[in-house]
């Protein structure tokens, strides 16, 4: 996926866009930049700044967490860089010793004066701006092609043209983590004039660093020279004839292979956009919450396009079924409606066989035949359930029995006027069942604690399942409270209810 990107140097900006090359377009004054904004006013901008204007400071905190550690870095920033809202912090490691506290890196745009007219100019066009990024800090990224020792220093560049200047920067890196860089111009195009400026630059820097104790005493600074290969073979005549530093010397043409970089541009310019380009997700450096604005504003626009096809896309999955609820319901009706013709053509029929010497029609006499067997099904006689319910009486003895319900009725949902839902549908259907109801009140005596309540109970229900299914209505105890220390006239009531099937039709086949 290509990006649209800016990359500002002190002396040019260049819209670049990523694809299998870099294509670039030199922006020269406002009137060139508006055109391009008003070509494409939907695509977000990602802005990188490659300039001499941005300053770094290495700085040691507390090591806290969550809202402490933005409030104090929130303070830092405010006391290093007073004059500047464009600056950026980032905690790299944490000390091995003593109270272990984070070394963190402070950056910032010393004079953001030169990013001001293309700025005012993209908000104007409302161009969403994803993030200002700092090219020292993507140059890091380098370092996955390059040799990782504990102290580098970096040096890339690009070579004047007859459109730029030629400038060199010196990065120095703590593991592989920038400490602070520096650029300085550049004027030889000369291999060996280069290597001579080059390496003087290097030692001054060197000199800088052990000065400021960033380098430790002890400690040898890795030089890694990122240029062509004439230029590397002029640097290594020299060092080895004059200074003898401890350089690694990599030709450019070597490592753009190996991030599979085709241009006859190897500069730092092209290897950083490359690297960026092919980054999933690069943190925003320095654009405030004003410049992004209108990026927020198209995301949260996304968000709710988002939103609003889940809910479109639900309103038709729900339609589909509601659909499909309803042809099922049509159909139920047309079969019901066929059954109805049906039996009524079968009604006919057997009226025109239907004897003559019947003294009552036929539909008459399957009603009566059915009053019939519904009164033989309230004939159901107890006898059969009050001796098994004796049984399991007997051998419990401490449970007292206060009172016993029994009752016939036609379905599960008329026996003591209860909707029971244990039995369902299938095991009790209305047209084939008269149901039998047991209801029995009763407590428990003579206990000790809950634990002898619950077993005393838990074994009488297990009694009655031998025969029947049954329900609880009331428990005898209090899961929540236990019933130590309670006295022998303490009572536990329980209430258990028996519903028993009884083949008796309700019609008449």
């Amino acid at each position: 996926m290509s990006k649209r990107i800016l990359y500002q140097t002190d002396h040019e900006l260049l819209a670049l866009e990523v694809k299998t090359v870099i294509q670039q377009v030199h922006i020269k004054n406002e009137i060139e930049f508006k055109n391009y904004l008003s070509n494409d006013l939907k695509t977000p901008i990602y802005w990188l700044v490659d300039t001499v204007k941005e300053e770094y400071q290495m700085t040691i905190l507390p090591h806290v967490l969550g809202k402490d550690r933005n409030d104090l870095i929130r303070h830092k920033k405010k006391r290093l860089f007073q004059k500047t809202s464009y600056s950026y912090a980032v905690v790299q490691s944490r000390e091995q010793h003593g109270r272990k506290d984070d070394n963190v890196l402070f950056t910032a745009l010393s004079d953001p004066e030169f990013l001001q007219p293309w700025l005012n100019l993209i908000l104007a066009y409302k161009v969403p701006i994803v993030g200002i990024y700092s090219v020292p800090l993507l140059s890091q990224q380098l370092f996955d092609q390059l040799p990782k020792t504990a102290y580098t220093l970096l040096i890339t560049g690009n070579l004047p043209t007859y459109t730029r200047p030629g400038n060199i920067r010196q990065s120095f890196f703590r593991n592989q983590k920038l400490q602070f860089s520096r650029l300085i111009p550049l004027h030889a195009i000369v291999p060996e004039e280069y290597a001579n400026y080059v390496l003087k630059q290097i030692t001054t820097t060197q000199h800088f660093l052990e000065n400021n104790r960033l380098l430790p005493e002890n400690e040898t600074l890795s030089i890694i020279i990122l240029t062509t290969i004439d230029k590397c073979q002029a640097c290594e005549i020299v060092n080895s004839n004059t200074v003898n530093l401890n350089v690694n010397l990599i030709d450019s043409t070597i490592l753009a292979n190996k991030f599979k970089l085709n241009n006859s541009d190897l500069s730092l310019q092209n290897f950083v956009v490359t690297i960026f380009e092919r980054s999933w997700q690069v943190k925003n450096h320095y654009a405030k919450l004003a410049d992004r604005i209108y990026l927020i504003h198209r995301r949260s626009r996304i968000v709710m396009y988002f939103i609003a096809t889940l809910i479109l896309a639900g309103t038709i999955i729900t339609s589909g079924l509601i659909v499909q609820d309803a042809l099922k319901i049509k159909q139920k009706g047309q079969n019901f409606l066929t059954k109805t013709s049906n039996l009524q053509i079968e009604l006919q029929q057997l009226r025109f066989k239907e004897l003559p010497n019947l003294p009552f029609k036929s539909e008459l006499i399957v009603s009566i035949v059915d009053v019939g067997l519904r009164l033989q099904a309230k004939h159901i006689s107890p006898k059969a359930t009050w001796e098994k319910l004796s049984n399991v009486l007997n051998s419990h003895q401490r449970l007292i029995l206060n009172r016993l319900e029994w009752e016939i009725a036609n379905s599960p949902s008329e026996v003591f006027n209860s909707n029971i839902e244990k039995f369902t549908e299938s095991e009790f259907q209305p047209k084939k069942y008269f149901i039998e109801g047991i209801r029995i009140h009763g407590e428990i005596a003579n206990f000790n604690s809950y634990k002898d309540v619950s077993h005393i109970f838990k074994q009488f229900v297990q009694d009655l399942k031998q025969y029947w299914q049954v329900k609880i209505l009331q428990q005898p105890y209090n899961p929540n409270s236990k019933l130590q220390g309670r006295s022998e006239e303490t009572k536990a009531p329980f209430i258990i209810e028996i519903l028993i099937p009884h083949n008796y039709p309700h019609e008449s086949d």
